[in-house]
């Protein structure tokens, strides 16, 4: 599976959830990559197509020296942004509701999604089979674990490299995350 790539032609994805690139990413780098897309006043309640926002991602990917960071960046920003389950209490709880977050972002076709593995105590997996890059994910995952860690705890986010990578055209990544 491509990076990119909508599974669906119809699905949509809310503005509110897309400020998060605008807000992280520098103005003078993103502003010119909106404006090739049509997205230069992005509408916080208004639906835009999935494929037009992924263009958007693969031109940040591919046209900065920063792109890692940019990428994580809008992941972490994401969970500010985005619309998200009420009443999350703990990183586990968190954990399973991204999908639920993932898909109240999106609309109108197939996003993709995240599904959630308890694999112990303090040990949850995130398999992630949408169509956004690994670094994005692992932004989003970071800001979550993060948000919610018990006290005197720190979140470990590990990509697991012996699981299907989507960097090696497989359609899914997995991430453990351990606290």
């Amino acid at each position: 599976m491509e990076t990119f790539t909508a599974f669906d032609p119809e699905t949509e994805v809310i503005g509110q959830a897309m400020l998060a690139l605008v807000e992280c990413v520098n103005k003078d780098h993103i502003l010119p990559i909106l404006r090739r897309h049509g997205l230069e006043h992005i509408e916080p309640d208004r639906w835009y197509p999935q494929q037009v926002w992924l263009d958007v991602f693969r031109d940040v990917a591919s046209n900065t020296s920063s792109a890692l960071f940019d990428l994580v960046a809008i992941g972490i920003k994401f969970v500010e942004t985005a619309r998200f389950p009420e009443g999350i209490d703990s990183i586990e709880e968190a954990l399973i509701a991204v999908n639920d977050s993932y898909q109240m972002n999106h609309r109108g076709g197939y996003a993709g999604e995240m599904s959630v593995v308890i694999m112990g105590p303090r040990h949850v997996q995130v398999i992630d089979h949408t169509p956004y890059a690994d670094d994005f994910t692992y932004g989003v995952i970071y800001a979550l674990a993060r948000r919610f860690r018990p006290e005197g705890t720190y979140p470990t986010i590990r990509h697991d490299d012996t699981a299907p990578c989507r960097k090696r055209g497989d359609d899914s990544c997995t991430y453990d995350i351990t606290w």
